[in-house]
């Protein structure tokens, strides 16, 4: 079965950072980025900050806490904002993107700018129908999105659901 949709910039973004949302090494990566520009800020402030012992610890804590919570409140939209440069750069445009997706008994092939990727149906950890997608889940950690767009009617986007559920748990138990 193969269905095609037109993939916007928006599309590649909220891939992006549903995939980043998922991976460990890019959270202990921003805890790490966190923790170290966070401790950089108090070392800076109880260096500059006259007075005693006290009202310097004091001032380097709250400056450390307050890039903590600046960091926390502002992540989502400038890492968005970073996404979608990258994104932009990769694709080369705004989009919109052709995107087509077959599902066949050996695997998912996605095809889009030129490139096309197989992904064998063991490597598909999970399939996840959200409000505006299909969500094929791999186990390295990326994901591929069909949106609902691809679809002519619901009863399409059903029989593609459980084609894919078909194939995967036929691959789980080999």
């Amino acid at each position: 079965m193969i269905v095609q949709f037109d993939a916007t910039l928006d599309d590649f973004v909220d891939v992006t950072m549903r995939s980043l949302a998922r991976s460990k090494a890019a959270q202990s990566s921003r805890w790490r980025v966190l923790a170290v520009f966070s401790l950089f800020v108090a070392l800076a402030l109880f260096v500059v900050v006259p007075g005693g012992l006290i009202i310097r610890i004091g001032a380097a804590l709250t400056a450390a806490l307050a890039n903590v919570v600046f960091s926390l409140a502002t992540y989502k939209r400038s890492m968005e904002k970073r996404v979608r440069r990258i994104c932009r750069d990769q694709n080369g445009t705004d989009g919109p993107v052709r995107i087509e997706v077959e599902l066949s008994e050996s695997g998912v092939r996605a095809s889009q700018l030129g490139a096309h990727y197989i992904y064998d149906w063991s490597k598909v950890i999970n399939i996840e129908e959200a409000e505006d997608a299909i969500f094929f889940y791999k186990s390295d950690g990326t994901l591929l999105a069909v949106r609902n767009r691809a679809f002519q009617s619901p009863a399409e986007k059903s029989e593609f659901i459980q084609l894919a559920r078909r194939f995967t748990n036929a691959a789980a138990e080999h």
